[in-house]
């Protein structure tokens, strides 16, 4: 059975209501104001050509949701052309199941739809800069809580936000560059 994303897309919620659901409101305000796009990211964001939909599976218990949802609604709002909804990954597994990362529910997932909610692109978890991160604590023998703890506290740093909003807006760019070239969608826009 084909999974019907414009369903799950108009069942989700908007980033302001996300944040309401939550109980961890401080930490998402704190990283949607500690996340800063660049002129040229702005200008690109302002200038989308097409719409696009941005599906978010999270949850705020997640560590990683915390940290960069928020970059997703600030490009969002960066934009006319964008679209955000989330739905909850507790409440979804069975979509989840259909995205498996290496095996298992890696979140946050942000599916870059097009403007009639197929599929284009996918960012899943954390950026490069995270991941490097985490390696790195490992490799000195952090493990556990002290793991954890570190790995959350140092989410916080400029590079790790800055590359996410970098890899955000490459998956985009790379949105917006198949939605213009696709003859699907071209043969949709003359039929409108």
């Amino acid at each position: 059975m084909a999974l019907n994303l414009e369903e799950y897309f108009h069942r989700g919620m908007s980033y302001e209501e996300f944040v309401e659901s939550t109980s961890v409101k401080q930490e998402l305000q704190w990283f949607y104001d500690n996340t800063f796009l660049s002129e040229e990211q702005n200008d690109f964001l302002r200038g989308l050509e097409r719409q696009i939909n941005m599906l978010v599976v999270a949850t705020d218990w997640c560590v990683d949701s915390q940290a960069h949802v928020p970059v997703m609604a600030k490009l969002a709002d960066a934009s006319p052309a964008i679209d955000l909804r989330i739905i909850n990954r507790d409440e979804h597994e069975d979509f989840m199941r259909r995205y498996l990362t290496n095996g298992g529910m890696k979140i946050p997932l942000c599916l870059f739809l097009s403007p009639d909610f197929l599929e284009v692109e996918r960012w899943v978890e954390r950026p490069a800069e995270a991941y490097r991160l985490l390696h790195d604590l490992r490799a000195q023998g952090m493990e556990g809580d002290a793991l954890y703890s570190q790995f959350k506290r140092r989410l916080r740093s400029p590079e790790i936000i800055e590359d996410a909003v970098a890899e955000l807006v490459h998956k985009i760019e790379r949105t917006e560059l198949i939605l213009l070239v696709s003859r699907r969608m071209a043969e949709q826009a003359l039929r409108i």
